[in-house]
């Protein structure tokens, strides 16, 4: 079990951070705004 959640943590992370680095080259400010609804998101879930 905590293997299994260790690894889902491991891909949340991954793709929080591809789609910022997504988000920054289309726009900044909207990175800006995706990182702080991400690390809600991320806060609610962990």
């Amino acid at each position: 079990m905590l293997i299994y959640f260790s690894k889902l943590s491991e891909v949340k992370t991954f793709l929080v951070d591809m789609l910022l680095a997504l988000a920054r080259e289309v726009e900044p400010r909207v990175a800006s705004h995706l990182g702080k609804a991400l690390n809600n998101w991320a806060l609610e879930f962990s």
